[in-house]
Order: structure tokens, then sequence, then C-alpha cells
């Protein structure tokens, strides 16, 4: 196994999806001392005539923003990761996350990988996306959906 240094996992913040992928990174934190990083993209709230809607949307995005924040740190904490090791962004998830991998300079990033259907096969993944776009290795988890 390649010797990690700085792995960043990508997180939903679904307890079904994420629990898959976090023992996944934790095996190779275990096996190779790697610093782990957790990072999640809250994307941004569109509808059609958002902008009569505009205060509302904002407010809605102000609490979910807070509400992702509070769950990135509590799962920094059962990751026994520094909640500096926890990022949060607003923005398309791809973005997010390759961003987040330059900024730490990862080596690896794990991400969790849904069985593909006709629409993903039309628009693409977030996974798929990362892994051609990635400066890093990319372990795409298999989830079970």
């Amino acid at each position: 196994m390649k010797n990690y240094q700085r792995i960043l996992l990508a997180l939903d913040l679904h307890p079904d999806n994420d629990r898959t992928t976090e023992l996944r990174a934790q095996e190779i934190r275990h096996d190779t001392g790697a610093e782990l990083f957790v990072v999640h993209a809250l994307e941004h709230i569109t509808s059609y005539g958002a902008a009569f809607a505009y205060p509302v949307l904002t407010d809605l995005e102000d609490r979910l923003f807070s509400e992702a924040q509070k769950a990135l740190h509590a799962r920094a904490v059962e990751l026994d990761i520094s909640k500096d090791n926890a990022h949060l962004a607003v923005g398309a998830a791809k973005a997010v996350i390759l961003e987040q991998a330059k900024q730490i300079d990862a080596d690896l990033i794990v991400i969790g990988s849904h069985t593909r259907h006709a629409y993903h096969l039309l628009l693409g993944s977030t996974a798929d996306s990362i892994l051609h776009d990635a400066p890093c290795d990319v372990l795409a988890v298999r989830l079970n959906d």
C-alpha cells in the first residue's frame, strides 16, 4: 500500500453513506499513519423564481450551513481529528472537494460512489468527476443504495 500522508474524506453528512467511507478512510489512516481531513460541500439552493424568495432562501441557507457545520464538527470528534481538519464550504461538491484537496496537498481522496443509474450516465456523478480531475489518488467506495 502506498504510504499516504494526507487523506481527504468527502462526507455527505448522511449516516447511511458516510459510515462506509469513514471506515475505509480510517483503515487506510491506521495502516499508513496519514493525517485525516474531512470536507463537506453545501450546494446552493436554486429554484425558479428565487429572486422573489431571496430573503427566505438566504435565511434557509444560513441555517443549513450552521447545521452542517455542527454535524461536520461532530463527525470530526468521532473520527478523532481536529476541528481544523474539518472543512465546510458552499458550492458545487466537485469544486469544493478538489479545492480542499489542493489546499491540504492531499495524496488520497476517499469518496462514496452510488450505483450508477441512467441519469448519472447523462449528467455524471460527483465521484466520477473527482476521479477524472483530482490531483491525487482517489478511492471511490461503493455505497449500497
